[in-house]
């Protein structure tokens, strides 16, 4: 091969570096839309040079990927608008210490986009891990407005991974929407332990934009546990919180305040100072 085919060659692919770093996942359609032809695109996975994860799915074939840098790239790099968040934002940023007994790390994915019939092919080339895909319509209103409140976005860097990830304030009432079912009062309550230094400002934006009620009426209920200085900044009369007896926890107490039914045992006892009205 000559010289002029070599430095063809090592400029296509640095170009291609260029659109696609490495660790992060493109969709056909994206890259079609970045300048690549369909006929370069196929040239590149038949001579190896990008790799084909699922349907539409490619990535560099050396590109060890990660949770992180697949979930960023979902917004990033594939048109399709989704984060971490939940549990899973909460732990990332210290505020849970949920022990998984599986193998298998459950990444909380939120997106008011339907899941993609590709998300678990791609899964498997994430090492031990699975995601959970969750519609924000049921916890938040549908603009791109609030889509992106309280999401905190970091681009591919060389040193730094990229990130979509939901920030402590909308997490931990995404995390409220799941209990009882999917998240115990108990492991809600103790996450709330570290909730010091929350934001009212956010706080009271995402409050608005909640359309959960349950998520809601449980955020003030945690809240009034534990009398936080940033609670003073919130009025829990400002916001829609619904009418009517809401059953969280079956055999569970009235608080009749939030009216909801709470485990007894957390009812009775208030840590902190917090308010208990029974």
């Amino acid at each position: 091969m000559s010289n002029l085919a070599h430095s063809s060659i090592a400029l296509k692919d640095a170009l291609l570096h260029e659109l696609l770093p490495t660790g992060m996942l493109a969709s056909r359609a994206w890259l079609l839309s970045k300048g690549l032809s369909k006929d370069r695109l196929d040239n590149y996975v038949k001579s190896g040079r990008l790799k084909k994860l699922a349907r539409g799915v490619y990535c560099h074939p050396y590109a060890v990927l990660n949770w992180q840098n697949v979930v960023a790239s979902f917004s990033q790099t594939m048109g399709l608008p989704a984060y971490a968040g939940g549990a899973t934002a909460l732990e990332y940023f210290g505020l849970s210490q949920y022990l998984n007994l599986s193998d298998e790390r459950i990444v909380e994915v939120y997106s008011p986009c339907a899941e993609p019939s590709w998300l678990a092919d791609v899964a498997q080339h994430v090492q031990g891990v699975r995601f959970r895909w969750h519609k924000t319509q049921r916890i938040w209103e549908t603009s791109s407005i609030d889509m992106s409140l309280g999401v905190f976005t970091q681009a591919w860097s060389t040193n730094d991974d990229a990130q979509s990830i939901a920030m402590p304030e909308r997490a931990f009432i995404e995390l409220l929407y799941d209990v009882p079912n999917a998240v115990s009062f108990e492991h809600a309550d103790e996450i709330m332990q570290g909730l010091v230094t929350l934001s009212p400002r956010k706080l009271n934006s995402l409050l608005t934009v909640c359309k959960s009620i349950k998520a809601k009426r449980l955020f003030f209920w945690f809240a009034n546990r534990y009398a936080y200085s940033w609670q003073d900044k919130l009025d829990s009369m400002q916001f829609d919180l619904g009418k009517g007896k809401r059953v969280i926890q079956k055999g569970g107490r009235l608080d009749s305040r939030y009216l909801i039914t709470v485990p007894e045992q957390m009812q009775q006892a208030y840590p902190n100072g917090g308010e208990s009205i029974i």
